[in-house]
């Protein structure tokens, strides 16, 4: 960092990452400068990082690779909206899985405002974690 500055210290740490002017930029974070009128952010990023590839094993041969990738990116709070652009599914098909994820009890849904965010559920965790 003494040497490079903190751009490049920055530019390592993903490669989703990159430098917008004086912002640090993703397209998984939330959109910058949001109106709060107070009431704080409601989206956690602690996991942006985690990684989580429930494709190709058990848990997707058990539930479909489709859902198990929705339930993987659904360990932090997210929307359908956000899930369909970075699966490339419709918004119906990501909708009709989290409803068969939220009735299995592998999500969990919370409304604010005009969005509902996705969670995944403690019993939805422990499945990614076995898988």
């Amino acid at each position: 960092m003494a040497e490079d500055g903190i751009q490049q210290v920055f530019a390592h740490l993903h490669p989703a990452l990159h430098w917008s002017g004086d912002r640090l930029v993703s397209p998984d974070l939330p959109a910058a400068d949001p109106d709060l009128n107070g009431a704080g952010i409601t989206r956690a990023v602690g996991t942006l990082w985690e990684a989580r590839d429930a494709t190709g094993n058990g848990l997707a041969r058990l539930i479909g690779r489709s859902r198990a990738q929705l339930l993987a990116y659904t360990t932090s709070p997210t929307t359908t909206t956000q899930l369909a652009a970075r699966t490339g599914l419709s918004l119906g098909t990501v909708s009709q899985h989290l409803t068969v994820l939220r009735e299995a009890g592998l999500v969990t849904s919370h409304r604010y405002r005009h969005e509902v965010n996705y969670t995944t559920s403690d019993l939805g965790i422990a499945l990614l974690e076995r898988s």
